[in-house]
Protein backbone atom coordinates (compact mmCIF):
# COMPACT_ATOMS: atom_id res chain seq x y z
CA UNK A 1 0.00 0.00 0.00
CA UNK A 2 1.27 3.16 -0.71
CA UNK A 3 1.98 6.25 1.40
CA UNK A 4 -1.07 8.22 -0.65
CA UNK A 5 -3.15 5.41 0.37
CA UNK A 6 -2.43 4.63 3.85
CA UNK A 7 -3.05 8.22 4.92
CA UNK A 8 -6.41 8.59 2.93
CA UNK A 9 -7.53 5.39 4.98
CA UNK A 10 -6.16 7.30 8.23
CA UNK A 11 -7.86 9.96 7.39
CA UNK A 12 -11.47 8.37 5.56
CA UNK A 13 -11.42 6.25 9.02
CA UNK A 14 -11.55 9.73 11.46
CA UNK A 15 -14.14 10.94 8.98
CA UNK A 16 -16.01 8.47 9.16
CA UNK A 17 -15.82 7.90 12.56
CA UNK A 18 -17.52 11.45 12.81
CA UNK A 19 -20.68 10.57 11.13
CA UNK A 20 -21.43 6.89 12.47
CA UNK A 21 -21.55 5.33 16.08
CA UNK A 22 -19.31 2.25 15.12
CA UNK A 23 -15.57 2.93 15.71
CA UNK A 24 -14.95 -0.48 14.26
CA UNK A 25 -14.29 0.57 10.73
CA UNK A 26 -12.09 -2.12 9.32
CA UNK A 27 -15.21 -3.73 7.04
CA UNK A 28 -14.92 -0.81 4.66
CA UNK A 29 -11.05 -1.06 4.10
CA UNK A 30 -12.29 -3.27 0.97
CA UNK A 31 -14.54 -0.49 0.21
CA UNK A 32 -12.18 1.92 0.26
CA UNK A 33 -9.69 0.49 -1.43
CA UNK A 34 -12.22 0.27 -4.09
CA UNK A 35 -13.27 3.90 -3.60
CA UNK A 36 -9.61 5.16 -4.26
CA UNK A 37 -9.25 2.92 -7.09
CA UNK A 38 -12.21 3.95 -8.86
CA UNK A 39 -11.13 8.08 -7.93
CA UNK A 40 -8.05 7.07 -9.89
CA UNK A 41 -9.37 5.93 -12.93
CA UNK A 42 -11.64 8.48 -13.39
CA UNK A 43 -8.42 10.98 -13.12
CA UNK A 44 -7.04 8.48 -15.51
CA UNK A 45 -9.71 8.74 -18.27
CA UNK A 46 -10.23 12.84 -17.68
CA UNK A 47 -6.87 13.61 -18.24
CA UNK A 48 -4.53 11.30 -19.35
CA UNK A 49 -2.53 13.73 -20.80
CA UNK A 50 -1.22 15.13 -17.47
CA UNK A 51 -1.17 11.86 -15.57
CA UNK A 52 -2.01 8.89 -18.32
CA UNK A 53 -4.05 6.37 -19.79
CA UNK A 54 -5.56 3.97 -17.44
CA UNK A 55 -3.15 1.19 -18.09
CA UNK A 56 -0.38 3.38 -16.58
CA UNK A 57 -1.79 3.08 -13.15
CA UNK A 58 0.21 0.55 -11.27
CA UNK A 59 -0.44 -2.72 -10.36
CA UNK A 60 -0.99 -2.27 -6.50
CA UNK A 61 -3.95 0.37 -7.74
CA UNK A 62 -5.76 -2.66 -9.32
CA UNK A 63 -8.17 -4.21 -7.33
CA UNK A 64 -9.41 -7.85 -7.57
CA UNK A 65 -12.50 -8.96 -7.75
CA UNK A 66 -14.02 -9.47 -4.30
CA UNK A 67 -17.63 -8.83 -2.44
CA UNK A 68 -19.03 -5.30 -1.70
CA UNK A 69 -20.36 -4.03 1.52
CA UNK A 70 -23.89 -5.45 2.21
CA UNK A 71 -26.37 -3.36 4.09
CA UNK A 72 -24.75 0.01 4.27
CA UNK A 73 -26.85 2.06 6.71
CA UNK A 74 -27.77 5.61 5.88
CA UNK A 75 -25.29 6.83 8.32
CA UNK A 76 -22.65 4.71 6.89
CA UNK A 77 -24.01 6.10 3.49
CA UNK A 78 -23.47 9.55 4.48
CA UNK A 79 -19.90 9.03 6.20
CA UNK A 80 -18.91 7.60 2.37
CA UNK A 81 -20.83 10.75 0.63
CA UNK A 82 -18.94 13.02 2.60
CA UNK A 83 -15.62 11.45 1.87
CA UNK A 84 -16.22 11.56 -1.56
CA UNK A 85 -16.82 15.13 -1.45
CA UNK A 86 -14.22 15.86 0.01
CA UNK A 87 -12.13 13.80 -2.51
CA UNK A 88 -13.44 15.89 -5.25
CA UNK A 89 -12.69 19.14 -3.74
CA UNK A 90 -9.13 17.73 -3.42
CA UNK A 91 -9.37 16.56 -7.01
CA UNK A 92 -10.70 19.66 -8.30
CA UNK A 93 -7.87 21.84 -6.82
CA UNK A 94 -4.96 19.68 -8.18
CA UNK A 95 -6.82 20.25 -11.62
CA UNK A 96 -9.20 23.05 -11.50
CA UNK A 97 -9.66 23.35 -15.35
CA UNK A 98 -9.00 20.08 -16.38
CA UNK A 99 -11.15 17.96 -14.40
CA UNK A 100 -14.83 18.29 -12.85
CA UNK A 101 -15.93 16.36 -9.42
CA UNK A 102 -16.36 12.83 -10.18
CA UNK A 103 -19.33 11.42 -10.66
Amino acid sequence: MTNTVERLWKNFIEYAKAYTENDNLLKYDVFFHKLVYHMRYKEHISIPDKIGQPETMRKKEIITKQPTLSNITKADQRALDDFLNTWNKAVSSLYPKDIESCP
